[in-house]
């Protein structure tokens, strides 16, 4: 975890040293839009290896599962490699 976010602090770094070297300001806007983005990605990985979203996971992809099994049962098999599902002669 550490090492991804060392590496998008380091592209956002980057991002602004392009645009000084470009002859351009960074800008407020895109400092605080840099800013703004690492804290949601932060967020979100941080979010992401939580006990009780790894749980949600695990639960929806059961569900899925479940709803495969079922539609299947009633179908056919829906998802193989190699299936035709309609035959026009």
């Amino acid at each position: 975890m550490l090492f991804s976010q060392v590496y998008k602090k380091k592209q956002m770094f980057t991002k602004l040293k392009v645009n000084t070297e470009a002859g351009l300001s960074p800008g407020k806007y895109t400092e605080m839009y840099a800013a703004r983005q690492m804290k949601r990605r932060i967020r979100n990985q941080e979010k992401a290896q939580l006990p009780s979203t790894k749980r949600r996971r695990l639960i929806l992809k059961q569900e899925r599962a479940i709803t495969q099994g079922a539609a299947e049962a009633l179908e056919g098999q829906t998802y193989q490699s190699g299936a035709i599902t309609c035959d026009i002669v």
